[in-house]
């Protein structure tokens, strides 16, 4: 459940979205500049085919903020998983906010 979903005050006004890393290594990795500061994602490896996948990756927390300067922070944080020793670790920003 979202955050937002789990707090009723939140509802009208909030945003919650996860945002794909710089530090995702395979996808960025494996990336090229493309359009609109989109990176254009192709891959392939035993679990996934990646082809023309378009990601706006975030470099840091001032980038993100950035990103959704429309709303006030209300929680930022982020997450990281890898779950094959032959694959890259997974990382991603958790964004949480409000309009003003």
């Amino acid at each position: 459940m979202h955050y937002l979903e789990a707090n009723p005050a939140y509802r009208e006004r909030g945003y919650q979205d996860l945002m794909m890393g710089e530090q995702c290594e395979e996808f960025f990795a494996n990336s090229t500049p493309g359009p609109d500061g989109l990176r254009c994602v192709n891959f392939k490896n035993d679990r996934l085919t990646v082809s023309n996948y378009f990601i706006s990756f975030i470099r840091d927390e001032a980038h993100l903020k950035q990103k959704f300067a429309m709303f006030r922070p209300v929680h930022i944080g982020h997450y990281t998983q890898k779950l094959r020793n032959d694959e890259g670790d997974g990382f991603h920003w958790t964004f949480c906010g409000v309009k003003p």
